[in-house]
């Protein structure tokens, strides 16, 4: 038998956010100090905390940034970044407080860009499908369960779960999803929950680049090209799909490019 050493502590007192799953979060990039979409990750970070009655002011939204932007630049000229936002620190029981303070943690590091080929497999999602209106901790718990689930169904470690349900495509476990076909980029609508409105997502939607459709399982066997698409990397084109080769130099990726190219916040497309 493997002994494990363990790291034991005592409290008296837990982050709610690691108590109850009371947190939401936000991804990014910091490219030369400036953040893409800024107004809408706080909008979409504020509407998640006030699932749990936990409100941001613009002071505290602008006190992030500044803290964001500082933390940022001490790493790098392009730097990855996750805001996480917790209900704090209290005692047992699951009643809030009012004068209970959130605390804000700020994580960074250097952006590397993924230099390997993007290999999607589908994986049907095992459990019932959600709304979701914010990045919300306690998801990326059954996240993490249904990833183990895929790999012992024999999804390897080079291949990228796309995750499904009943015959219709959602999203990556960290992604929205791009699939081009019939001349036309399209990606998954939020109809009957399964997907994350991302910022890079509406962003495209809003320049009538992409259209929001209910995208069944069955595009994948004739699409042309397919994308993922979060404020990470901005846009990163696949090379397969279910074992099927898709172009990844697509011509259709250039207007997808053009469209954030040159934006405060992002990175050289």
């Amino acid at each position: 038998m493997t002994k494990t050493e363990l790291n034991i502590h005592y409290s008296e007192s837990l982050d709610r956010g690691l108590a109850y799953g009371e947190a939401c979060f936000e991804t990014f990039r910091v490219v030369d100090g400036e953040v893409f979409g800024w107004n809408r990750h706080m909008s979409r970070l504020s509407i998640g905390l006030r699932s749990f009655g936990i409100s941001l002011s613009k002071s505290n939204s602008d006190s992030i940034r500044a803290h964001v932007l500082k933390k940022a630049g001490d790493v790098a000229a392009d730097a990855l970044v996750r805001v996480t936002v917790t209900g704090g620190v209290a005692e047992w029981g699951l009643p809030r407080s009012h004068d209970l303070l959130p605390e804000v943690h700020i994580q960074t590091m250097p952006y590397v860009l993924p230099h390997q080929d993007l290999i999607l497999s589908t994986a049907e999602w095992p459990f019932s499908v959600q709304s979701k209106c914010a990045k919300f901790s306690s998801d990326y718990a059954l996240t993490l369960r249904a990833m183990q689930l895929w790999q012992q169904d024999g999804l390897s470690v080079q291949e990228t779960a796309l995750i499904c349900k009943e015959g219709r495509v959602l999203s990556t476990s960290t992604s929205n999803v791009l699939i081009y076909r019939e001349d036309r980029w399209f990606t998954p609508d939020e109809t009957g929950g399964g997907v994350l409105p991302g910022v890079i997502r509406d962003e495209l939607i809003s320049d009538a680049l992409v259209e929001s459709y209910n995208c069944p399982v069955d595009w994948l066997s004739d699409c042309e090209a397919i994308a993922l698409t979060n404020s990470g990397f901005f846009i990163r084109p696949a090379s397969m799909v279910n074992g099927r080769t898709v172009n990844s130099k697509h011509q259709a990726f250039d207007m997808l490019c053009q469209a954030l190219r040159g934006k405060p916040g992002v990175a050289e497309l």
